[in-house]
């Protein structure tokens, strides 16, 4: 079962990778178990990440876009 999912940082500076966990309840068994990821905009994670065999935990990278620049204006009436 997993029971958590973290990030190595608690806020995202855009541009700047970050390093994602996941922990099972107990070791992983025989190949390993698949935990499927997503992300939404503007992080970028894998697909999945496989927990191997004999453990409990596994690390993946976690990539982030810079925003793009925007603009906004305001006029007096």
């Amino acid at each position: 079962t997993l029971v958590s999912f973290s990030l190595s940082a608690p806020t995202v500076v855009g541009g700047n990778p970050l390093v994602g966990t996941v922990t099972l309840s107990g070791a992983a068994s025989g190949a390993g178990v698949v935990v499927s990821l997503s992300g939404n905009d503007p992080l970028t994670v894998p697909a999945s990440v496989t927990v191997p065999g004999g453990a409990s935990t596994a690390t993946f990278t976690v990539s982030s876009r810079r925003p793009t620049p925007t603009s906004a204006s305001a006029e007096r009436r």
